[in-house]
Formats: structure tokens, sequence, C-alpha cells
């Protein structure tokens, strides 16, 4: 096998490692803050990413305990402003 042939086999190309463009991600007061390369996603890619955001919460064991505290109404209700927004 050609030394080329054997280069090429285990290295990637220096395109690939260039074209990666970097996420960033914070915490603030209003929220998570991502900011990643790529189109914007549709509204609804939104409203399903929302839907995935509150089902993991509540499968949390931080749930049970506000469910506990406040009841299930007003738990349901605390939990419609967690959403994915893109602004």
């Amino acid at each position: 096998m050609s030394k080329r042939r054997r280069k090429g086999k285990h290295r990637p190309k220096r395109s690939d490692q260039s074209s990666a463009l970097p996420s960033t991600s914070w915490l603030d007061d209003d929220g998570l803050h991502v900011l990643s390369p790529g189109a914007s996603p549709s509204p609804e890619m939104l409203e399903e990413m929302t839907k995935v955001y509150q089902e993991k919460i509540r499968s949390s064991p931080l749930w049970d305990q506000i469910v506990e505290q406040v009841g299930e109404e007003e738990a349901e209700r605390m939990l419609q402003p967690c959403r994915v927004e893109l602004r």
C-alpha cells in the first residue's frame, strides 16, 4: 500500500477541521442561551423542542417535589413559561 493511501485513510482532511464552527452557550437570568451556526429552526421544530424540554422537567425528581408542594394543576401552570424560543 502506498504512503499516500495510508496517510489519507487515517487523517481527516484539513477542510473538515476548518469548516467546523464553534457554538457557545451560557446561563443568564432569563434562561439558557445558545449561539450556534446553521439555519434557524422552524416554528414546528421550536414547538417540538419545547415539548421535549417540558417532558424532561416532568420526568425529573424536582417535578415530584413541585407537585407535592403546589399540586399538579399549579405545577403545570408553572411549567408553561418554560419554552424554547428563538431570539
